[in-house]
C-alpha cells in the first residue's frame, strides 16, 4: 500500500501532518464543525476534500 503523507494545507486541519493510504479524503462539515457522515451533501452538511500534492494536502472547498 502507498502512504500519502504532508501538511495540510487550509481546510480544518491547517498546519497538522496526515497520512493515508489514497492522494484523497473525503471530509464532511457542519458550519465549521468535521463531522462523520456517510451521504451526499445537503444544505446543512458540506462535502469539501484534501487532496495530495507533492506531499502536501491542499483543501478544496466544500461542495455547494
Amino acid at each position: 500500500m502507498v502512504l500519502f503523507s504532508g501538511k495540510c494545507e487550509g481546510g480544518p486541519f491547517h498546519g497538522k501532518s496526515l497520512y493515508h493510504g489514497e492522494p484523497r479524503i473525503e471530509i464532511a462539515m457542519r458550519g465549521c464543525k468535521v463531522v462523520t457522515y456517510f451521504g451526499e451533501p445537503t444544505d446543512e452538511i458540506k462535502l469539501g476534500a484534501y487532496e495530495c500534492d507533492n506531499n502536501q494536502w491542499i483543501w478544496r472547498e466544500p461542495d455547494v
